[in-house]
């Protein structure tokens, strides 16, 4: 660059150190928005950091912001990292470490993206009896929920109400317990055509004020909300185990144990409760039976 221009840009006469101040000015941003694959937390961390494994962030928050669409934030050790937001594909994984999502007056996890693929993994999730919803779902492609324990909010410990179809949660070998709503709403607050399909296998729902799984269809159809549950122990909740409500939900139930509710199943509204004729159903005050029954073959 001519030597006039560049005194011009600089606002002062050329010389070797403003061309030096030029060139940090131009390359200073890129390498500060810079995102990683892999990013960590740690108790001891800070969110000032870049996030590394030697120099981890403080909270969850403050990592995705530096991690990349379909990173993974990885927990060192059992420290309670504060409340999310997602809004992009992206992993949380406490494996091993017994790190937590530990919150009050607020959602424990909301997820608002479109489309991603998100997946949480081996987290505690804790309201302390003040925390709104332990995982709160707007919008989302795929949201996987591995070994999860979500217990004592005053709503409920997931609310899966996406407003953009289709939508998928699984949720295996998680407990969710001692909330003040339901363990499980699924589709309320949905509208349109489409629908969402929530898997459960392998998980624990006890002891919540309302349902254990509460499954909310469109009224007048259009938007399919359904559940199927496999292997999963509903007890001891204060309405229903299962209730199915609206000619739009379904239930499919397979090798599930459901006992010690107010009512073990529910159908209203012309919801559907599905049995594949091999779950055990007593003991709650008022068992209730399936609406159709279809045997294994």
């Amino acid at each position: 660059m001519p030597r006039s221009r560049l005194g011009r840009l600089l606002g002062r006469p050329a010389t070797a150190a403003g061309i030096l101040v030029l060139g940090a000015a131009l390359v200073g941003p890129s390498s500060a928005f810079a995102q990683a694959t892999r990013t960590w937390v740690s108790g001891t961390g800070d969110d000032a950091n870049p996030c590394s494994r030697t120099a981890p962030c403080k909270t969850w928050a403050g990592a995705i912001t530096k991690t990349a669409v379909g990173g993974t934030i990885d927990a060192q050790d059992p420290g309670g990292f504060g409340a999310i937001t997602i809004t992009k594909s992206v992993t949380l994984d406490g494996t091993g470490t017994n790190a937590s999502i530990l919150v009050s007056g607020t959602n424990g996890v909301i997820v608002n993206a479109p489309g991603a693929t998100v997946i949480l993994r081996d987290l505690d999730v804790e309201g302390i009896g003040a925390g709104l919803n332990g995982i709160q779902v707007a919008a989302v492609g795929s949201l996987r929920v591995d070994n999860l324990r979500i217990y004592g909010f005053t709503q409920n410990g997931i609310k899966f109400a996406p407003t953009v179809s289709p939508s998928r949660l699984v949720v295996n070998d998680t407990s969710i317990s001692n909330n003040t709503g339901d363990g499980i709403l699924d589709g309320q607050g949905t509208s349109g055509t489409g629908g969402n399909r929530v898997t459960l296998r392998n998980d624990k729902i006890d002891s919540n004020g309302a349902n254990g799984v509460e499954v909310q269809g469109v009224a007048g159809g259009g938007f399919n909300a359904v559940v199927n549950s496999y292997n999963t122990a509903i007890s001891d909740n204060g309405a229903a185990g299962i209730l199915s409500n609206g000619v739009s939900a379904t239930v499919r139930i397979s090798l599930d144990s459901i006992s010690g509710n107010v009512t073990g199943l529910l159908a209203t509204n012309s919801g559907k409760i599905i049995s594949s004729g091999n779950n055990t159903i007593s003991g709650n005050n008022t068992d209730g039976v399936p609406t159709s029954t279809v045997p294994l073959i």
